[in-house]
């Protein structure tokens, strides 16, 4: 007698493989699974999550200005910017040639549209504050007229805009440079802090 009627060769019949497949079925037939996780307690992970919950707040990361040139007397407080002002900035270069005279150009500007305020020391060994309230001004003081008359610059600033302050203020386009690259690294969260103590050099 057959015992698998259904079969007229006799054969066994076997079930069909589970391929594991998910891509092939409804979302909605998709059972659950244990979370790929939960071979450590949660707490192990609470870091993590808090940092990724944390990445949409406010970021802010101050930056000794030329401290080599003003020993640690200046600061710059810095604020994220837009993927796409960066984007506008590169191809604005890019359009312009990338000539070494468009390269500065662009790193000034994101320098300049990342700061949000100029920070100074009222006397050495003194703490950092804003210069706009050690001034009394209602405004923060960025790379503007304000901070380059402080620093000395000599020439009219009126009508120039923050990007061409910047280059006046650090003058050394190799210390502008590398000062963009410290800033950028944060930019990417390449770099481990956000922080508004500017006491170590950078």
């Amino acid at each position: 007698m057959n015992p698998h009627p259904d079969n007229e060769g006799g054969a066994a019949v076997s079930a069909p493989e589970n391929t594991g497949d998910d891509a092939l079925r409804a979302p909605e037939e998709i059972e659950e699974h244990e979370p790929i996780v939960s071979v450590l307690p949660d707490s192990a992970f609470e870091t993590l999550r808090r940092q990724y919950a944390e990445a949409d707040g406010e970021r802010s990361k101050t930056m000794l200005l030329l401290p080599g040139r003003w020993k640690g007397g200046l600061a710059v407080r810095f604020h994220p910017i837009p993927f796409d002002d960066t984007r506008r900035q590169a191809r604005r270069m890019v359009k312009g040639g990338e000539t070494t005279e468009s390269e500065l150009n662009f790193v000034a500007s994101i320098i300049a549209e990342a700061t949000t305020e100029i920070l100074m020391r009222p006397a050495p060994g003194e703490d950092l504050e804003s210069m706009a309230a050690l001034m009394g001004r209602p405004e923060p003081v960025r790379f503007d007229a304000v901070l380059a008359e402080a620093v000395g610059v000599k020439a009219d600033v009126s009508k120039l805009t923050e990007k061409a302050i910047v280059r006046l203020v650090f003058k050394n386009p190799e210390a502008m440079t590398a000062f963009y690259a410290e800033l950028a690294s944060w930019l990417r969260e390449e770099s481990a802090e956000d922080e508004d103590d500017a006491e170590r050099p950078t």
